[in-house]
């Protein structure tokens, strides 16, 4: 059972009590930034440090208050795992207790981690003072999720990754597998880009592609996803759109981009155009692979019958 009562007293010398001799490593971990906490199983009481209680956003007059219920500030859902966690760890089953809950605070919930071990046994051996440490994991979920964006992000285009892009359609098609529906991928390349780099430079090539994601996301829906792959290919997944209509939109995309142009060097403006690959889900069976190397056999037929055009696979 999580402890019944917090004491919140943030005096290292009121806590001797449960974790005798609690002063030097109680300051040592206020020092260290990380919340310390006691708790005496036969009292069910639970002290916790001054760090701990400010990252929960108590204000000041609530330091001094008592019988804070520390299990109904654990969100309902993650109750049941932090009790399953401490009764394995008292029970012996666990050297040492980890838990990763969320705990009400100041503006809702934040997530948090609490380490601890036995401080003091019984004369039986059993446990009967745990310490240990709490952290809030605020600022580390937000860095993972600042990290997970990024990842996801292409940094020229802002459009999704390779790997964003595939995981997307992944979930798709297994949606199709569950539901039913049509799914197309569109693939497009830009004619001669890489001459396109060597007779512009880079940055209008730079200049290119954002050029083009734009068109892209101007011309599609909100439920259509559209990716970068790399270099001059983009991809772009279709929801609930067979193939013929896949083709028409990989139409207009290409329309789009073959009326757009960018400042070129010289002060002029330079037209670009791409060529497009169209594939439509075959079968539930079919996985996301085969999509794309139909897709890509269009687009090949594309290039090879003189680029800007759409091309899908043969029936």
């Amino acid at each position: 059972m999580p402890p019944r009562t917090l004491l919140v007293d943030a005096d290292p010398a009121a806590l001797t009590s449960l974790a005798h001799p609690g002063g030097d490593w109680w300051a040592a971990l206020e020092a260290a930034g990380d919340g310390a906490w006691a708790w005496d199983l036969d009292s069910g009481l639970m002290a916790c440090s001054r760090c701990w209680l400010q990252d929960c956003g108590f204000a000041g007059e609530d330091r001094g208050a008592a019988g804070l219920l520390w299990r109904e500030r654990i969100h309902p859902d993650d109750r049941e795992a932090v009790a399953a966690e401490i009764a394995a760890f008292c029970a012996g089953e666990r050297d040492t207790f980890r838990s990763e809950h969320r705990l009400a605070a100041a503006g809702g919930y934040r997530p948090v981690l609490m380490r601890g071990a036995v401080l003091r046994r019984s004369a039986a051996g059993l446990p009967a003072v745990l310490a240990g440490t709490f952290t809030d994991l605020s600022g580390y979920r937000r860095l993972e999720e600042t990290v997970r964006q990024l990842s996801a992000s292409d940094p020229l285009t802002g459009l999704r990754t390779r790997r964003a892009f595939l995981e997307a359609a992944e979930g798709e098609r297994r949606r199709v597998r569950r539901h039913g529906g049509a799914l197309s991928l569109i693939l497009a390349d830009l004619d001669g880009f890489r001459r396109f780099n060597d007779a512009f430079g880079p940055q209008t090539g730079d200049a290119a592609l954002c050029r083009v994601a734009r068109c892209l996301e101007a011309t599609l829906r909100k439920t259509d996803t559209v990716g970068r792959l790399g270099g001059g290919e983009f991809a772009v997944l279709l929801p609930a759109t067979e193939g013929a209509r896949a083709g028409m939109v990989a139409e207009s995309l290409r329309q789009a981009i073959a009326d757009s142009s960018v400042p070129g060097p010289g002060g002029g403006s330079v037209r670009i155009t791409a060529s497009f690959g169209v594939a439509c889900l075959a079968a539930q069976e079919d996985g996301v692979a085969e999509l794309l190397r139909r897709a890509g056999a269009a687009l090949c037929d594309a290039k090879r019958l003189g680029r800007n055009r759409v091309c899908r696979p043969a029936p």
